[in-house]
C-alpha cells in the first residue's frame, strides 16, 4: 500500500507540474496576443487619424485641379487609385484587428468588453 501511495503522490506531482506549465504557456500566449492587438490598434489609429483623411483630401484636391486643367486625367486616376488602395489596406487591418480580439477572447475564455 505504501508503494501505491508513492505512485499516486508522484502522479499528482506530475499532474501539478503539467498544469503549472500550461498556465505559464497560456499566460505567455495571452501577453503576446495582447501586444499584437495593441500594435494593430495603433495601426488602425494611424489609418483613421492620418492616412485616410490625407488620401481622401488628395482626391478632392486632384478633382479640383483636373476640373481647372492643372493636372491630367491619369494623375486624377492615380489619386483615386491610391485612395482605394488605402481604404482596402484599412479594411484588411480592421479585419485583422477583429480577428485578434476573437483569438484573445478565446484564450481568456470570455469577452474583452463591450
Amino acid at each position: 500500500q505504501s508503494e501505491e501511495k508513492r505512485g499516486a503522490t508522484a502522479s499528482i506531482m506530475r499532474s501539478e507540474a503539467l498544469l503549472e506549465e500550461e498556465r505559464i504557456n497560456l499566460s505567455h500566449m495571452i501577453h503576446r496576443h495582447y501586444a499584437e492587438l495593441e500594435e494593430s490598434n495603433k495601426r488602425l489609429q494611424l489609418f483613421e487619424g492620418g492616412v485616410l483623411p490625407l488620401v481622401r483630401q488628395a482626391v478632392v484636391s486632384s478633382s479640383s485641379a483636373y476640373l481647372t486643367k492643372r493636372i491630367d486625367y491619369s494623375t486624377l486616376l492615380n489619386a483615386i487609385n491610391k485612395r482605394f488602395q488605402m481604404e482596402l489596406s484599412y479594411a484588411e487591418a480592421l479585419s485583422s484587428y477583429e480577428s485578434m480580439i476573437a483569438e484573445l477572447e478565446l484564450l481568456v475564455g470570455g469577452s474583452l468588453g463591450d
